[in-house]
């Protein structure tokens, strides 16, 4: 769920659905295969992927644009992730903890720019 709790994110074997939290409704479908964990960061304009292969995707809720890929996050599934909330301010950084079947738990600081 997002910060405000009006999202709500579902993965799959091929996609991530984002829906509306109020109603229920399909509102945005992100093809991205083999992604087993999400989460959103701060003011809800971008969702963090986490997949099967070990990889992180930063995804533009939006546009549908992935901005950002880490093709080597971890060396097998990343299971889990969490965010720091950190002040709701412009171009702040944010701190993303993932947690991955390779038995390892790694810090990441993204700087986010929100338009």
């Amino acid at each position: 769920m997002s910060d405000n709790d009006s999202l709500l994110a579902s993965t799959s074997v091929d996609c991530v659905k984002i829906w509306n939290g109020e109603n229920g409704t399909s509102i945005k479908t992100i093809h991205q295969q083999n992604i087993v964990s999400c989460i959103f960061l701060p003011l809800n304009k971008h969702v963090l992927l986490g997949s099967k292969q070990g990889k992180l995707f930063l995804i533009q809720i939006a546009s549908n644009e992935c901005i950002q890929e880490i093709g080597d996050a971890h060396k097998k599934e990343i299971w889990g992730l969490d965010v720091h909330l950190a002040p709701k301010k412009e171009n702040s950084e944010i701190t993303i903890v993932s947690c991955s079947a390779d038995t390892t738990i790694k810090f990441w600081n993204l700087v986010v720019e929100n338009d």
